[in-house]
């Protein structure tokens, strides 16, 4: 992570050479010690195209080539904001915020480099036109949306692509002088030969000879740095200049290597950034996916340590005035010398902790952790120093790891390979992982806490069933009893029963059953709750369990003068399931209907194939439910305010039991209900597998109905 570039080995000779090569003017000065005015003449043209060449290389070089270079680097700052702002909005995680940060801390600088240069009024007034439109989509655009105001997005997109636009505009201005610069340089090297060859016929051989020289000293080697900048220009990053030319020229490709050397260093150091934020990017994903917190912490701290290069790194957690630490993770790098000169494998972990005492605890709390680069050049105390010593540690880096102000424990980085500069994106590496590890950490407590929670609420909930079961097996004992002996006494086996006896034996015996049937409903219901009501499925014609249960029913609802309606169209369809329990659903429903509607109402039983599956609909024309309450139709007790209002009896077990035998047959239920009105009840059963086509019934004596009647209950 620390590696630096190496310059290139070559460059020092190469200097060195350059100042024992002729320049063109002493070129020119031998040449005119020949020919007065001749010499002078192409010397004189020559010099002006030399020195034409480094004006143009130098403004090529030092002024168009770094202003396209910083009119890139805006765009891409402006860039990096847009990008994090977007993610940071569209998935309200924070890390997206860290790109936008830096784009806008990066973007005025960029902006400062491109005005240091020396460039024409027409393109400081695009700068300044690209400087307003980035400061304007920051202060009008970006920072209100970070700070949860209400902006318009498409002022901010307009002010995007209006900048986007004069940096088009830009570039293609900077592109035209570049053409230009090199246009001149490919026209130089022309009138400059000319001029030669004129002196070359003038002056037979020693003319000749002098441009031969000239060639060698500065033609080809211009041609040469005109192929190495379209090189660089066109992406070669190993592209270099290694022309053996005059001074002024060899000085021109030297710059020009060291620009390539210094844009290669850049562009390294960008792709090492992007490479450990991604890696950073990694440990922070993984940290937030995890609940379990010893796997986070293991996993985080062997990435943080290889991705900073350090020897060991511990989490800590820290306590007391005088701090004692437990070690939540500990990594070491694999050994890479002999355990003779290693550290010792397990640290001290009370000794480590004195490097959160006093008074570094209040660069813990305060200043979010601080970095020795060199210990042996730190005036640390005699015992830090010796806990150090022991480690054999030679850099140290020490992070807080936090839950808003609650401090939970400290990452410790420990390298023992000599100082180390902790970089500043060594130090925000480290203080973003301590920042997640925090809240992970936080996470993973409450989360353990709801997990023992959801224990104890199951506990209570098994302690309940158990509870009720135990009661209702205890009572329904007794009350069986009773029931035998009421009919003993009914029946005179005790003595005669007057008329007024049996009436009231009656009320008892009625009373009993009711007991009986509340009792035998909570422990169906334990069943379900608990798994285990046993199932038997069968083959079940649903035909003939429609028409045990309206027979059923039938005595019930001619007490109350109620008309029973039924529409079916279900051949011998069948389903897999229970035919006790499918029966105690239309027993409960059709019940439920004949209880809750007045007298000379109507009760609407239909059954219909439905795709791989039958629907059974049962209405009424009764009192309805209120909308409001229609929420908690299956909650245990439930009773309608409309019932009690009635003071219409029931214990409000019915449909939940209904509802927990669908749902083990794989069916559904729906209720539909108008307060005054009626309901409608929808079953939906899946078929079996074996059922054939509709067809009449065969064996099931269904009630005569009209056409009429076929029709829907009307609520």
């Amino acid at each position: 992570m620390h590696d630096i570039v190496a310059g290139r080995p070559e460059e020092a000779p190469a200097r060195a050479s350059s100042r024992s090569r002729p320049s063109l003017r002493r070129l020119l000065l031998w040449n005119l010690a020949f020919s007065l005015t001749a010499i002078l003449v192409a010397g004189g043209v020559g010099v002006a195209g030399a020195m034409a060449v480094a004006d143009t290389s130098d403004e090529l070089v030092e002024t168009v080539v770094p202003a396209r270079r910083n009119n890139l680097l805006m765009l891409q700052h402006l860039l990096d904001a847009e990008t994090g702002l977007r993610g940071y909005l569209e998935t309200g995680d924070q890390s997206y915020l860290a790109p936008f940060r830096e784009g806008r801390r990066a973007f005025p600088a960029a902006v400062a480099d491109q005005r240091a240069l020396s460039l024409p009024a027409e393109v400081d007034a695009l700068i300044d036109t690209q400087e307003d439109l980035g400061s304007r989509w920051f202060a009008e655009y970006a920072d209100p949306v970070r700070a949860g105001r209400e902006v318009e997005p498409r002022a901010g997109k307009e002010l995007f692509d209006e900048y986007r636009a004069r940096t088009e505009e830009l570039s293609e201005v900077l592109q035209v002088d570049r053409d230009r610069l090199v246009e001149r340089l490919d026209r130089i090297p022309v009138v400059a030969s000319g001029t030669i060859v004129v002196v070359v016929l003038a002056f037979v051989a020693l003319t000749v000879h002098q441009a031969v020289r000239t060639t060698r000293l500065a033609v080809r080697p211009l041609e040469e740095l005109r192929t190495t900048v379209e090189a660089l220009e066109g992406g070669d990053r190993k592209a270099r200049s290694s022309v053996t030319a005059a001074a002024e020229i060899e000085a021109v490709g030297e710059a020009l290597n060291q620009l390539a050397d210094e844009s290669q260093r850049n562009r390294t150091e960008t792709e090492r950034r992007l490479q450990t934020g991604r890696a950073l990017q990694t440990i922070i994903g993984r940290i937030h996916r995890a609940l379990d917190a010893g796997t986070v912490l293991e996993a985080t701290v062997a990435d943080l340590g290889r991705l900073l290069g350090v020897h060991r790194v511990l989490v800590l957690t820290l306590a007391g005035p005088v701090p004692r630490a437990v070690s939540l993770a500990d990594w070491s790098a694999p050994a890479t010398r002999s355990t003779a000169d290693r550290g010792p494998d397990e640290p001290d972990l009370d000794a480590l902790a004195l490097l959160a005492s006093e008074p570094y605890r209040q660069l813990l709390e305060n200043e979010g952790g601080y970095y020795l680069d060199d210990v042996a050049a730190e005036d640390l105390p005699d015992d830090i120093a010796a806990v150090l010593a022991r480690q054999q540690a030679t850099a140290v880096a020490i992070c807080p790891v936090q839950s808003g102000t609650e401090m939970l424990g400290a990452i410790l980085l420990l390298a023992t390979d000599g100082p180390r500069v902790w970089t500043h994106e060594d130090q925000r590496c480290v203080a973003e992982v301590a920042n997640e590890l925090g809240t992970a950490l936080t996470h993973a407590r409450l989360f353990q806490r709801e997990l023992d929670m959801v224990d104890q609420l199951r506990a209570l909930d098994q302690s309940k069933d158990d509870f009720v079961s135990s009661v209702s097996h205890e009572l329904r004992t007794p009350l069986t009893s009773i029931v035998g002996y009421l009919e003993l006494l009914r029946e005179g086996d005790a003595g005669e029963v007057s008329e007024d006896q049996d009436r009231m034996l009656a009320v008892v015996e009625r009373n009993t059953e009711r007991l009986l049937g509340l009792i035998a409903d909570l422990l169906l219901l334990s069943k379900i709750d608990s798994g285990h009501l046993g199932t038997e499925r069968h083959p079940v014609r649903i035909a003939e369990l429609i028409g045990d249960a309206v027979t059923t029913v039938a005595p019930l609802a001619a007490t109350k003068d109620h008309q029973v309606l039924v529409d079916a169209d279900l051949g011998d369809a069948e389903i897999e399931g229970d035919a006790g329990q499918l029966e105690q659903v239309l027993l409960n429903l059709l019940s439920n209907a004949v209880k809750f509607t007045p007298g000379g109402g109507r009760i609407g039983v239909a059954a219909h194939l439905v795709g791989e599956g039958v629907e059974l609909v049962i209405t009424d024309t009764g009192i309805g439910i209120p909308d409001a309450e229609q929420h908690q139709l299956f909650d245990r007790f439930f009773r309608s305010s409309t019932a009690q209002a009635d003071a219409i009896p029931g214990t409000g077990l019915g449909l939940a039991i209904v509802h927990g035998i669908v749902e083990r047959h794989g069916g559904t239920i729906a209720i539909d209900s108008t307060a005054g009105v009626g309901t409608c009840v929808t079953i939906w059963l899946p078929r079996s597998s074996a059922s054939s086509d509709p067809s009449p019934p065969t064996g099931t004596a269904w009630p005569e109905l009209t056409p009429a009647q076929h029709s829907r209950a009307a609520r």
